[in-house]
């Protein structure tokens, strides 16, 4: 059987259907897409040496239950936004979520670009927009934060423009600074 190791890189292991085990580290850069985990009926996640999820691929994805795993899986990955004492990026507050400190999950396809800003829009500088299935992937950054959102238009942006990413009511899930999903 062929030994698995890592020392830059969580380790995934697939099970593929037929029992075998798999190593996708060759087929990806940042995380791991949905599609080179549609072949498996479960996967494994290490991170520093231990799992730190198992479960179907779907799962993985669909319902993370760590910020690592949230972060990890998916194309593009789910967006986290900190969270102190209930106040969002330290622009607005949510009642849910008041006194609790940690992270906000926004999945990308959540998010809308907003023409200017609002009372839920977090504004970043414009990076990248790139194709995707039909649609575009619109990554902004600024100050650590960095968000991704999966729109129907190509906005007319250059590198450095101003973006506006408008959030929805509610988060798609919480995780609090330890990494656990809440």
């Amino acid at each position: 059987m062929r030994r698995f190791t890592s020392r830059r890189k969580p380790l995934i292991k697939a099970v593929m259907q037929n029992g075998s085990l798999c190593d996708l580290r060759d087929r990806c850069c940042d995380g791991i897409r949905a599609r080179d985990l549609s072949f498996s009926n479960c996967a494994a996640l290490l991170h520093g040496g231990r799992i730190e999820r198992f479960g179907s691929p779907k799962d993985l994805v669909t319902d993370p239950q760590t910020a690592f795993v949230a972060t990890f899986v998916g194309t593009p990955p789910a967006n986290l936004i900190p969270v102190s004492n209930g106040i969002f990026w330290d622009k607005w507050s949510d009642g849910e979520l008041e006194g609790q400190s940690g992270s906000a999950m926004f999945r990308p396809e959540e998010l809308e670009l907003a023409a200017a800003p609002s009372a839920r829009t977090l504004t970043l500088d414009f990076a990248e927009a790139s194709p995707m299935a039909g649609r575009f992937m619109v990554t902004g950054v600024r100050n650590g934060l960095r968000l991704t959102a999966i729109v129907d238009l190509l906005p007319d942006l250059i590198v450095g423009d101003e973006v506006h990413f408008q959030l929805p009511r509610n988060p798609s899930g919480f995780f609090t600074n330890e990494g656990g999903r809440v």
